[in-house]
């Protein structure tokens, strides 16, 4: 059954960066392309790799989708290979941890542009009630300073996913 497998499916947050370092990879490998609200078991249960690419709150830690949940219980993980693509602001040494019990999962990192005017709605209320503490991090201040423009997404950050989509990890 193995062989009959399809290689590679990203299920992919609708969210511009997201969809940035989904096209990334489609010119890097051979992979097929799923937004996640639309992915179903069934649909991504034909992929020998399936990549979630899902953004990263500013705050670093992050629930697993619930799909990823689903998948992890109903896919055969000795057949599929699972991994899950954080894409964020932070940088590489703030990437975000994932709660819950994942660890089995692999978690990559890609830092994304900055570009305020595409923040989540959770993400500004985060960035303004830190402001108005007087709490924001460290790495976040020469951003805010900016007023945005700053391009951080390269197809280099994902050297590591291609591992995954290449069987060497």
């Amino acid at each position: 059954m193995k062989d009959d497998l399809v290689h590679t499916v990203l299920l992919v947050e609708d969210a511009p960066c997201c969809r940035q370092y989904a096209s990334y990879l489609s010119d890097l490998r051979n992979v097929d392309t799923l937004d996640l609200k639309q992915a179903t078991v069934s649909k991504i249960k034909p992929y020998a790799v399936i990549l979630f690419i899902v953004t990263a709150p500013v705050t670093g830690n992050m629930e697993a989708p619930a799909l990823l949940s689903r998948c992890v219980r109903l896919l055969d993980t000795d057949t599929h290979r699972l991994g899950l693509l954080t894409v964020g602001l932070m940088p590489d040494d703030q990437a975000p941890s994932l709660l819950g019990e994942f660890d089995q999962i692999p978690l990559f990192y890609a830092r994304s542009d900055w570009k305020p005017s595409e923040f989540t709605w959770q993400d500004q209320m985060t960035v303004s009630l830190w402001k108005k503490a007087g709490t924001v991090p460290e790495w976040m201040k020469p951003l805010l300073a900016s007023q945005g423009g700053q391009n951080f997404a390269s197809p280099a950050n994902l050297d590591p996913v291609l591992d995954l989509i290449d069987g060497r990890l």
